[in-house]
């Protein structure tokens, strides 16, 4: 049987948002009793769920609803599904010691303007940041050059500047 936040019970997948506004995206600060990279920063988003009351004409993509619900549980901000388009980061890992699969897959939203952000009780802060200092950050394992948070950021900025 399946557990909560898996698709199967050795496989998931880990949908992270890179939310910008104007040259600021949206970071967020795990709470210092999150089982996972305690009072480290972070993108929104999560491990997706089997979608349940999902309206008919996002049946087609519940990627997309399943990346809305994480956005609005983490931070309030209530994201028009349609705004969710191509992923710009996609990565497999592996945890040997969990036995567990991820595939990572990263999102970029543009919003017009800064909103605020009502956290959830998993983050203790929110910041909006440029995207030096969101290099300063500590992400833990997601940081660093090679870092997933930190690639999923460089890339959502890229596609920004194309469009």
């Amino acid at each position: 049987m399946s557990q909560p936040h898996r698709l199967t019970d050795h496989v998931k997948v880990l949908h992270k948002v890179a939310i910008i506004v104007e040259e600021k995206v949206l970071l967020l600060k795990r709470h210092a009793s999150a089982h996972s990279r305690p009072n480290q920063w972070d993108l929104p988003g999560g491990n997706a769920e089997w979608p349940e009351g999902v309206a008919t004409e996002l049946l087609e993509h519940l990627h997309r609803a399943d990346v809305v619900r994480e956005i609005q549980e983490e931070t309030g901000i209530v994201v028009d599904p349609t705004r969710i388009l191509q992923p710009v980061f996609f990565d497999t890992f592996f945890q040997n010691q969990t036995q567990m699969y991820t595939v990572a897959v990263g999102w970029y939203v543009q919003l017009d303007q800064v909103v605020p952000v009502t956290l959830s009780r998993e983050h203790s802060e929110s910041a909006w940041v440029d995207l030096a200092t969101a290099a300063t950050y500590d992400f833990g394992f997601g940081g660093g050059p090679d870092g997933f948070l930190v690639q999923i950021i460089q890339q959502a900025f890229a596609q920004r500047k194309e469009s």
